[in-house]
This record gives C-alpha cells, sequence and structure tokens, in this order.
C-alpha cells in the first residue's frame, strides 16, 4: 500500500521529474533485493535499463498505467508498443484480431499507428489461422478444428509426419485433461 501511495504522489508533481524520481528509487529496491537473492544477471539487466542502455520507451517495470497516466497529466506525448484489436491497423488482416503496434500517447488518448507490409501480413496470416482454428475448435467443440490447427504449425510440420502431428495432439489433449 505504501508503494501505491509513493507512485500516486508521484503521478501527482507537477515536476515532470518526480516520476523519473519515483522509478529510480524503485529500481534501486528492485536492485537491492535481486541481489540479495543472488540475481545477479537480472540485476546487471536492470541497472543497464537504468542507464538508458536498452530501450527506455516504458518504465523500468512495466508499469505502463502508471506512465500513460503521467504522460496524459503532464501533457506529454509518448510512443508504446500495446496490444490492440487491429480494425484496420494492419491491411488484409482480420479487423478482429489482435496485434502488437506501437501507439501514441497523449491527449487523453492512447492512438494506435498504422503499419504494414505483405511481407508482415503474410507472416502474421498463417499465425492467426491457426489462432483461429484454435478459437474455433474451442467454441464449437469440434476436434478436426484442433488437428487443423497444429497440422498447420510451420515448425511441428517440419519435425513431424501428419500422422505424429495428430498423435502428439491426441497425447498433449489427454494429458491436460
Amino acid at each position: 500500500m505504501a508503494e501505491w501511495a509513493q507512485m500516486r504522489v508521484a503521478l501527482l508533481d507537477p515536476d515532470v521529474a518526480a516520476l523519473k524520481r519515483y522509478e529510480e528509487a524503485r529500481r534501486e529496491k528492485e536492485l537491492g533485493r535481486l541481489q540479495a537473492l543472488r540475481c545477479g544477471r537480472h540485476a546487471d539487466w536492470l541497472r543497464q535499463r537504468g542507464r538508458g542502455e536498452k530501450d527506455r520507451s516504458s518504465t523500468t517495470l512495466g508499469e505502463y498505467a502508471a506512465m500513460i497516466l503521467h504522460t496524459w497529466k503532464m501533457g506529454q506525448r509518448r510512443v508504446v508498443s500495446r496490444n490492440v484489436m487491429n480494425k484496420g491497423l494492419i491491411e488484409n488482416l482480420p479487423d478482429d484480431c489482435c496485434i502488437e503496434v506501437l501507439c501514441l500517447v497523449g491527449g487523453n488518448e492512447v492512438q494506435p499507428v498504422r503499419v504494414g507490409s505483405p511481407q508482415l501480413v503474410a507472416i502474421m496470416q498463417t499465425k492467426i489461422n491457426r489462432q483461429q482454428l484454435k478459437g474455433k475448435a474451442a467454441l464449437t467443440g469440434r476436434p478436426e478444428h484442433r488437428y487443423d490447427a497444429a497440422l498447420m504449425d510451420p515448425h511441428t510440420a517440419a519435425e513431424l509426419d501428419p500422422e505424429e502431428i495428430v498423435k502428439l495432439r491426441d497425447g498433449l489433449l489427454a494429458a491436460h485433461h
């Protein structure tokens, strides 16, 4: 609860650097925790992020909501990567599929940026087709959709013949239930 109160104070502070100070204090606390747990690799990663050696498009510890609220409160603009419904952002992909795109945060809204290329669509469409088949299988209970989705997976198809894929799928379902 105390941590939320500290973050709230930083969000409401008119000083633009307040959120940065909060993030730095939180990062130092997390570094201490990671070092106590002997998680050196994670601590090194967190130190690099703090020095700006990695992409800083989000807050250090993934607090997107806090960062977005701070951006709105301070009247700033920022670019973040978000998962959104397609709704025409990537042409030739179904509108009802979820995609990850860059979004512009500002003016009390999060606006996805339209992207796309024929190569991107070709790669993504095969994944979306499998996801849609899995969804149909879950909603209808029809097992052929599960098999079709498994048979369409390029990695699985490169390693196994169709009979082995069906056997693997049956084994996974049996183990899950």
